[in-house]
């Protein structure tokens, strides 16, 4: 595979080289498998989690990379979102982390003042401060750094804010007041919404800290972020028996009222004023609590979406239908659902 090269511009005394590459496995297949370091995991062709770069399409295998060559204390470098895609054929959440090392240059430059940093990589990952970090699709946009949800026109203009979670943003883990490579490694993202098919791309943007001082010229800090599909939850099954209890979380962009029901018999099951991002329960009001065949959920009085409830197609936790996603629900046979095939 060819490299995307992007050459930087010395300032001053100082210059590092900074190699990204961003890879993706899955917990599912990968098991113990590793490169031949040891270190790295392995990048599995045929895993349910694929990668498409600025020169290879959708596949298993894909490792995109970008190099930055003379990298001065203060320069940025910025991951363009045309580059890295994701796609899966999984419903899994996704987590994303980063392994990285440091190659001392050889021969050794005179002014570099610690010849051993490759011994100690987290102090250089601490100098690489991640100031721009954007997960998104053509319908939503999250930002990494502060785990707030925003929906999304075109990919570019968000809204206000209609979600926010702990998981979907970097902590600063050492507390110095910006985030680096050392957080996103000790303090990795996870349970990020699965990829929307051949829609779902990563920006990050990257400086270099302005007082960053001899002791890494020459060095180069070689990057790996990692994507991955999060384990499945084995307690939970397919449908079976018709659904009996539902808890919906509202995409839309402000609050609203909020009225499901049958749509064979007209029954409201739920009937109340939801905020954007926030989430309800609700139980059948047939036989057995069972919901019927059909529910329909409207918005403000005006029917937004429809969800089949007899186990006839699939349900449960990720299925998207118009501004709801189904967190969580329970079939009258098959217990706490989960999203599978049928």
């Amino acid at each position: 595979m060819r490299d995307a090269r992007l050459k930087g511009i010395l300032l001053g005394a100082l210059g590092i080289l900074f190699v990204s590459v961003m890879m993706g496995v899955a917990h599912a297949s990968a098991g113990n498998d590793n490169t031949d370091d040891g270190q790295y995991p392995a990048s599995l062709a045929g895993a349910d989690l694929k990668l498409r770069d600025q020169d290879e399409p959708w596949q298993g295998g894909v490792v995109a990379t970008w190099t930055a060559a003379n990298m001065a204390p203060g320069d940025e470098f910025a991951f363009d979102g045309s580059f890295v895609g994701l796609q899966s054929d999984s419903r899994r959440k996704i987590d994303i982390t980063c392994l990285y090392q440091v190659f001392e240059e050889s021969p050794q430059a005179q002014a570099d003042t610690d010849p051993q940093t490759d011994l100690h990589p987290d102090r250089m990952a601490k100098q690489m401060a991640i100031y721009r970090f954007t997960y998104f699709d053509k319908k939503r946009q999250i930002d990494l750094l502060t785990g707030e949800q925003t929906r999304t026109a075109d990919g570019s203009n968000p809204t206000p804010a209609i979600s926010t979670s702990d998981d979907w943003r970097v902590h600063d883990v050492d507390g110095d007041g910006s985030i680096t490579f050392y957080d996103l490694k000790q303090s990795p993202l996870t349970n990020l919404p699965s990829p929307r098919r051949g829609e779902t791309h990563l920006e990050m943007s990257v400086r270099f800290d302005q007082g960053a001082g001899n002791e890494f010229q020459g060095d180069t800090f070689d990057l790996t972020v990692v994507f991955s599909i999060a384990p499945a939850t084995p307690p939970c099954n397919e449908c079976e028996g018709g659904v009996i209890s539902l808890t919906l979380q509202y995409n839309g962009v402000n609050a609203a009222d909020i009225m499901v029901k049958t749509k064979k018999d007209d029954v409201v099951l739920f009937h109340g004023n939801v905020p954007a991002g926030g989430q309800f329960t609700f139980i059948g009001a047939g036989k057995d609590d069972k919901m019927g065949p059909e529910i329909i959920i409207l918005v403000d009085g005006a029917v937004n979406a429809s969800i089949h409830t007899s186990c006839s197609q699939p349900i449960g936790p990720g299925l998207i239908a118009g501004d709801f996603e189904v967190v969580a629900g329970v079939s009258l046979k098959g217990g706490e659902l989960y999203l599978g095939p049928r």
